[in-house]
């Protein structure tokens, strides 16, 4: 029913974009407008409440793009592109196109995505402990942040079969849409895993940060069920720094989650431009964690005292390669290895 369901989703998106792309702006002015309404019951004027809530939301053109790959449109827009200007490139210099197609050709069957670390000055400024040891697991040149990781039952692999990290965790950003006593609102946060606050050295400013425990079960988080983490910002707008916070009881999408603790307010999680008020379990995500062949997270990791980039690299690639062997090769991104920082 799922695969039927994500293929009528393409289906409309294909052929009825006009109109997909009109209910996906209705989409976002609903999200923008919830969270103004919002700011002006509190007592934001209504001008400056509009503009704060477009401000939070972020980039409206990134959002439509990680829809669109949702569906697969961009999939087909991105190729029927790389089409034309190949077919382009074969007019214009023949004998280039046939050396081209030759190596393609010795080329086929081989893995070609590339995993490597990045070591990014945003990082590198985060306010824990031994920021300098951290890392975004890329596969994509050093565009990290934002769905560079490997589908999560290879993130599984690499994150239990290695020598060189301390620990690695996924997470990727999202909207949620929120209700918290009975008022909707679109809230920036993220899926993490229960490794994630460990790993990056983040402490509760009050209460706890999640835990491995509470991300342990597909579809309910952990034994005790949903649970989620705040940031400062959002527990001294929405909750009044009251705290009575802990325990509160709050519905994300379909899911209720008590809010076990808040975020120091100097941290606003990995992903430069994406506020990051609500974090709770990647167990709780949408997405199927045991598709072999879907990329939406990122990943980062801390290496280990006296390991190297280069060496912790190899190793991902290595788990990397044989897990795309293992599905039939050749399947994976085409990718290159950076030394470059982003941020």
């Amino acid at each position: 029913m799922r695969i039927l369901r994500q293929l009528r989703s393409f289906a409309s998106a294909l052929l009825h974009r006009g109109r997909v792309d009109d209910e996906f702006r209705s989409e976002i002015d609903f999200h923008v407008s919830v969270y103004a309404d919002d700011l002006v019951r509190q007592g934001v004027p209504r001008t400056e409440a509009e503009r704060r809530a477009r401000v939070e939301f972020g980039s409206v053109g990134r959002v439509r793009e990680e829809c669109r790959a949702a569906r697969g449109v961009a999939l087909l827009d991105d190729l029927w592109a790389d089409l034309r200007y190949a077919a382009r490139m074969m007019r214009r210099s023949p004998g280039f196109a046939a050396v081209a197609i030759l190596s393609l050709g010795f080329g086929l069957g081989a893995n070609t995505a590339i995993f490597t670390l990045v070591d990014t000055v945003m990082l590198k400024s985060l306010p824990v402990t031994h920021a300098d040891r951290l890392f975004f697991v890329d596969n994509s040149g050093g565009k990290s942040g934002g769905g560079n990781g490997p589908p999560y039952p290879c993130y599984e692999i690499m994150r239990d079969h290695n020598q060189y990290f301390a620990g690695l965790a996924a997470f990727s950003g999202e909207r949620f849409k929120v209700t918290i006593d009975g008022a909707a609102e679109s809230i920036g946060g993220q899926y993490v895993s229960g490794s994630y606050f460990e790993l990056l050295g983040v402490q509760a400013a009050y209460g706890r940060v999640l835990t491995p425990v509470d991300d342990s079960i597909v579809g309910s988080g952990g034994p005790e069920g949903g649970v989620a983490v705040i940031s400062y910002g959002l527990w001294k707008r929405r909750f009044g720094m009251s705290p009575a916070v802990l325990g509160k009881k709050i519905q994300v999408g379909t899911n209720w989650v008590s809010i076990v603790g808040v975020t120091r307010p100097e941290f606003f999680g990995l992903q430069v431009g994406l506020p990051t008020d609500l974090t709770i379990p990647m167990m709780l995500t949408t997405n199927n964690l045991r598709t072999k062949t879907l990329w939406w997270f990122s990943v980062v990791g801390r290496l280990k005292d006296g390991a190297t980039p280069e060496q912790a690299g190899a190793e991902l690639d290595r788990h990397f390669q044989l897990y795309m062997e293992e599905l039939g090769g050749g399947r994976g991104f085409a990718t290159r290895s950076t030394s470059t920082a982003w941020c």
